[in-house]
């Protein structure tokens, strides 16, 4: 959910798979906080459904949390791989997929992850085509942690709040291997390309 906390003038927006579930829980038991609107939805869509004020913006701090592109296309291909298969044609949840989602997840199932960094942004990569992973969630934002350093978002929010703040470890990926090492060289520079301005402006790296 996306979370108002009134009292403190902080709006937080989560991205998947980025800690937002975490930071979500927390945020939640802090007196005078609101969920006003589905996960993962952004302040321009916010705006745009009326949850907001346009004017509102300007006066809250908005946080996001970012995590290395590399190591975000490896985890959501596992998470599909693992988890959102068994859930695709679920009639209870079947409807909330997007075609193209859904053609991620399958697959993702069907090819070992450079094959589906092949596969999936094949035609992306071929095009020269850009593609920002952040830029809708974070153009708005007061504060972006990162989700390989949430000790410093935890400090942050810790500051705003006026109160120690601990985030939790909620859904952890259990991936067998570090993300690194499935990347043939191929899908590496595709990747590195595609998200190239991701890459550069939150300052990651392989």
């Amino acid at each position: 959910m996306t979370i108002l906390v009134e009292p403190f003038k902080l709006l937080f927006t989560g991205i998947p798979g980025a800690a937002s579930t975490s930071t979500e829980k927390a945020l939640g038991g802090v007196k005078g906080a609101k969920w006003i609107a589905p996960k993962h939805t952004t302040v321009d869509q916010l705006i745009l459904e009326k949850k907001i004020n346009p004017n509102i913006k300007n006066k809250l701090d908005i946080l996001c949390i970012v995590r290395n592109p590399y190591d975000m296309i490896h985890a959501e291909w596992f998470r599909s791989k693992t988890r959102w298969i068994l859930e695709l044609d679920d009639p209870r949840s079947a409807g909330n997929w997007p075609k193209e989602k859904r053609k991620q997840i399958m697959m993702s199932s069907a090819f070992e992850f450079s094959e589906f960094v092949h596969s999936y942004y094949g035609t992306a990569y071929n095009n020269g085509e850009s593609i920002s992973i952040y830029d809708n969630y974070t153009k708005h934002a007061t504060f972006v942690g990162k989700f390989e350093d949430i000790k410093h978002t935890e400090e942050w929010l810790s500051n705003k709040l006026r109160t120690e703040f601990q985030i939790p470890t909620l859904n952890k990926t259990d991936r067998r291997v570090d993300y690194w090492r499935d990347y043939d060289a191929l899908a590496r520079r595709m990747v590195g390309t595609i998200f190239k301005a991701d890459i550069e402006k939150f300052g990651y790296s392989f």
